[in-house]
């Protein structure tokens, strides 16, 4: 995941090339600092939730140790920039990242590792969305596929009294993975597990957060975007979908990692700091990320801490 930015630049080495995607801009967006509001000081681990049984379907399709799957889930994934560069070959030119065809099977320049090597840090944003649907009386569902286009994405930020500048690590809560993890294994296992608000697959989103110059994106929903895919902008002609697993036809994932090359979150446990956050009316603070750095990986739970 993605962001830094706060007094001065909280950096210990320089960032690597365009492989590091939109980190870049945590690291020095336009060369200033952003102060957060004053707050009392306190840390906050913002993944890893109690590693009892809270295994996903999502995440048992994975190929991880069983004694790893219960931590999987809420520790969230960082994406690697550029994972998805192969589906495209102009993101290659775009982000001056490897040619397709050195993109190969075995191919470890695009892992996680360049998020790792230098660790991502500074000014994080929390955006709440259930609490700004009840503030509205607006009627809202952990499990329904509710589309955030670019006009919420305003009003929500209106709503937290945020501005960006540049740079920043935004975090979105849904609320998903509390309802889920509240569900007994039984409820689980019969609940479908794919509904979740989410970023709408638009291109005013993608426009939204290019402009602000958001460095990361993570969420606490099983794919940052809404789930499934209702409408998009992004499907390519005569897609099918796939034999087995998920069907990513017109997921942001593609454009946003792979174009844009912003850091993705997923699965984030967001409870505890937006509650911190609603107690005191500051909905920003100093976020550090330190992935695992497992070179050709495309994803690590971020040890993230939150600072206010």
């Amino acid at each position: 995941m993605e962001h830094l930015r706060c007094g001065r630049p909280a950096r210990h080495r320089q960032l690597p090339d365009a492989r590091a995607g939109r980190i870049r801009r945590a690291a020095h967006p336009h060369g200033k600092a952003v102060q957060p509001r004053p707050s009392a000081h306190r840390v906050r681990a913002v993944p890893d939730g109690n590693p009892a049984p809270h295994r996903a379907p999502c995440v048992r399709q994975q190929r991880v140790p069983p004694r790893r799957l219960d931590r999987l889930l809420l520790s969230a994934v960082v994406v690697a920039a550029r994972r998805l560069a192969p589906h495209r070959p102009s993101a290659a030119r775009l982000l001056r990242g490897l040619a397709p065809d050195d993109n190969a099977e075995g191919s470890t320049a695009l892992g996680i590792q360049n998020y790792a090597d230098a660790g991502i840090a500074g000014r994080g944003v929390l955006l709440d969305v259930p609490r700004f649907f009840a503030d509205r009386g607006l009627d809202y569902d952990t499990e329904r596929t509710i589309r955030i286009d670019a006009r919420m994405l305003d009003e929500l930020a209106a709503f937290h009294d945020v501005e960006f500048h540049g740079g920043e690590l935004l975090l979105l809560r849904t609320a998903w993975a509390e309802r889920y993890l509240a569900k007994s294994p039984e409820e689980r296992a019969v609940t479908p597990w794919r509904l979740s608000p989410g970023l709408a697959q638009e291109e005013g989103v993608l426009r939204w957060l290019w402009e602000r110059e958001i460095a990361l994106v993570a969420a606490d929903n099983l794919a940052v975007e809404a789930d499934p895919v209702l409408e998009s902008d992004f499907r390519y002609p005569g897609e099918t979908p796939p034999e087995r697993g998920v069907d990513h036809s017109g997921m942001l994932h593609r454009p946003l990692i792979a174009l844009l090359g912003m850091a993705l979150g997923e699965l984030w446990k967001l409870d505890e700091l937006a509650a911190d956050c609603a107690d005191d009316g500051v909905w920003e603070f100093f976020l550090t990320v330190k992935p695992l750095n497992l070179p050709g990986a495309a994803g690590s739970p971020p040890n993230a801490l939150a600072i206010k």
